[in-house]
């Protein structure tokens, strides 16, 4: 499963210096995905997040992101051997990885919208997502008076 595709990665990528087909960032794909659906959880149901199944099912702003994650891991893995003091923070593949990750808050806090690619409306936020899984007074499920 990828969340983007070689073109959503290329297109954050200087392809004289770094050249990149599909084979090369397929090691990338799984940890990105990681990270992005983890970092989602408990904004969106799991059903939504496992219909990311795909790049071309996958919100165009999702694979924005993946892809700057991906170029820019690449971009540090190419280019930190260039440098005596490895990866710096003002390198270009960590400038990805901070817009990637600001644009993931952006959407855990709301600001940035998720539209669906098959109908075109946006993705509503679950907010019975985090809450339900915190303990509840409303109906608890054990009293202090409960055997077991």
């Amino acid at each position: 499963m990828a969340l983007a595709d070689i073109s959503d990665v290329t297109t954050h990528l200087p392809l004289d210096r770094i050249p990149t087909v599909g084979s090369d960032v397929d090691g990338y794909q799984l940890s990105v995905e990681r990270m992005v659906k983890g970092y989602l959880v408990g904004i969106f149901t799991p059903a939504t997040l496992a219909t990311w199944d795909t790049p071309t099912n996958t919100p165009v702003a999702i694979r924005e992101i993946a892809g700057k994650l991906i170029a820019g891991l690449r971009y540090r893995n190419r280019t930190s051997e260039e440098n005596a003091v490895g990866v710096e923070d003002i390198n270009y593949g960590q400038r990805l990885y901070n817009e990637a990750m600001s644009a993931l808050n952006d959407i855990r806090m709301g600001n940035l919208s998720l539209v669906d690619v098959t109908s075109g409306e946006v993705i509503t936020t679950d907010d019975a997502v985090g809450p339900q899984f915190f303990p509840s007074d409303n109906a608890p499920m054990f009293t202090i008076g409960a055997q077991f």
